[in-house]
Order: C-alpha cells, then structure tokens, then sequence
C-alpha cells in the first residue's frame, strides 16, 4: 500500500445511473485499482425514480494514474454508474 502526505489535494467523483445491486462495489474498485484512496463516500437511492447517485471523494496516491487517465478509464468502464460518472477537473481540499 502506498500514501500520499495527507495534505495532497483531493478529487471527487460524482455518478448516477439506475438503481441496482453492485453499484457500490464497481466504483469502489474502479478507484482502488487505480491506487486511489477514498477519503468520503455519499449515496443515495431515490426509490420513486430507480435512480442510485454516489459522490466519492479521494486523493490519488503514489501509483494512481494522472486525472485524464481516470477520466479515459471511465469512459471505457462496463459498469452503469461509471457510464454516467465524472470527476471534476477541480481539486478539492
């Protein structure tokens, strides 16, 4: 495991998509393959319109990728909520 001092800028990443099981579990592990370090994570399943929305904040460590290669990876990504995901380009501290 590898760690970035704790006053490193941290980013955040917000997704919604339908609600349904593993949704947790896919962004979750799409940032700890990445070496990222999830400092807050927020979710929210609205049951009058199926939708799921999740807000993670967290820092990128010593082996994370660069933001734009998150943002690619995203992009790429099979899961449904990361279909909908963003990370702001903003840092967060």
């Amino acid at each position: 495991m590898s760690t970035v001092p704790e006053q490193a800028n941290n980013y955040i990443f917000t997704g919604t998509c339908r609600a349904g099981s593993g949704v947790v579990a896919a962004v979750t592990g799409f940032l700890a393959e990445r070496d990222c370090y999830i400092c807050a994570l927020e979710q929210f399943d609205d049951e009058s319109t199926d939708k799921f929305f999740m807000r993670a904040v967290f820092r990128p460590q010593d082996n994370s990728p660069l933001l734009k290669r998150l943002k690619a990876a995203l992009v790429k990504s099979p899961q449904p909520l990361l279909w909908n995901g963003k990370f702001t380009t903003r840092k967060f501290q």
